[in-house]
């Protein structure tokens, strides 16, 4: 529950340069890849691990994920990179099993995954 939180909460360690970016390659697009500022692409605990682990890298795979995902997972990060005044989108009281919608603490997060179907939501989680 906690590690889901966090890969979708993140935390924005070290804010850098907002037109730097780096490229995303879901398993099922390999050769089409999603551009995502660095800022954004850190909120990520997991995308933060594997930038810091190869500073040199512009390009990583996420071989676990598809691109529809990835796709709104980079939309995710890209909106809380740039609102950072939101710390956690989640209420602390909050599971898994609530409703999503409920659980935010954040307007725009409740559409977020308001508008998702719910196969997508449980990919993202």
């Amino acid at each position: 529950d906690k590690l889901i939180k966090s890969f979708l909460a993140g935390r924005c360690f070290g804010m850098t340069d907002p037109t730097v970016t780096v490229n995303l390659y879901a398993s099922d697009a390999k050769n089409e890849p999603i551009s995502i500022s660095l800022d954004a692409a850190k909120t990520s605990g997991l995308l933060k691990l594997m930038i810091d682990g190869d500073s040199e890298a512009k390009d990583f795979p996420i071989p676990c994920c598809k691109k529809e995902v990835l796709s709104l997972a980079t939309q995710y990060m890209e909106h809380h990179a740039s609102n950072t005044n939101i710390n956690n989108p989640f209420k602390e009281s909050a599971s898994i099993s609530d409703n999503l919608q409920e659980s935010c603490t954040d307007d725009w997060d409740a559409k977020f995954f308001d508008a998702l179907d719910i196969s997508l939501a449980e990919q993202l989680l």
